[in-house]
Formats: C-alpha cells, sequence, structure tokens
C-alpha cells in the first residue's frame, strides 16, 4: 500500500492561475521597463495552456507586460482555439491594444545572407549555400 508520503495533489487551474499571475506581478513589479513575453508556436498550445493566456491577457493586474505569440498562419483557421482565444482578447475592455503582424517567409537569399552574417563569413552568402538549402529546406 502506498504511504501517505507518496501522494502528491496536483493543484487545480485556478490554483495554477493564481500562482501564475503572482509570480509574473512579481517579476513586473521589479523591473524598470515592459516585461516582454514571447511565446512561439502558439498553433500547438493545449487548452489549459490557452486558458492561463487569456486570463493573463485580459487582466487588469499587467499593465507593463507587452504579449508577443507567434504562429503560423496556415495553421491557425478560423476556428482554431488560438486564434478564437486572441478574438476574446481583443474584444476585452481591459486590453489596451492588440496588433496583429503578418510576417512573410524569407527567400534563400536572405537566409544565406543572414547565415553568412552570423558567421562572420566574408564570401556572403555563396560561401554557406549548402547550409542555406539545409536550413531552408528544414524551416520552410
Amino acid at each position: 500500500s502506498k504511504g501517505a508520503s507518496s501522494v502528491v495533489a496536483s493543484p487545480n487551474m485556478n490554483e495554477v492561475k493564481w500562482a501564475f499571475k503572482d509570480c509574473l506581478n512579481c517579476i513586473c513589479r521589479c523591473l524598470d521597463n515592459p516585461l516582454i513575453w514571447f511565446l512561439d508556436d502558439c498553433q500547438w498550445s493545449d487548452e489549459a495552456s490557452l486558458i492561463l493566456l487569456k486570463d493573463v491577457l485580459t487582466s487588469k493586474e499587467f499593465s507593463n507586460v507587452l504579449f508577443i505569440g507567434s504562429y503560423r498562419s496556415n495553421e491557425v483557421t478560423e476556428e482554431h482555439p488560438f486564434r478564437k482565444l486572441m478574438e476574446d482578447v481583443e474584444k476585452s475592455s481591459d486590453v489596451t491594444a492588440a496588433l496583429h503582424v503578418n510576417l512573410f517567409g524569407l527567400s534563400p537569399d536572405d537566409i544565406g545572407e543572414f547565415i553568412s552574417d552570423t558567421l562572420g563569413k566574408d564570401g556572403g552568402a555563396a560561401e554557406v549555400s549548402t547550409l542555406t538549402e539545409a536550413v531552408y529546406a528544414t524551416t520552410l
């Protein structure tokens, strides 16, 4: 039989939200500048994460947080949970501003120049063409 020490209580969602918001609020109070919170691949967010995110983004407590969420627009349909969350956030009277910025893919030449600059190669994109092709094919 299991002893009392092996039983682990799982927190409910309200406790998780409270703890997360309290922690975030503590961080924000300590900063001289706004907190920039970046989440990548929001199209893969689970329901619990979206609930927490909506709660934070529509809260009056966080006036000094800039949230940036990136997602693949080709994977987020009108019915996608993340799209619905962003619509709800935009409708919230407590949100100062919500802005959508569409970024389009970089060309292989742009990626090659970026890689070349990053690696400090004098030969430009031509010198890193094999790596550029691999990166472009992987991230397309």
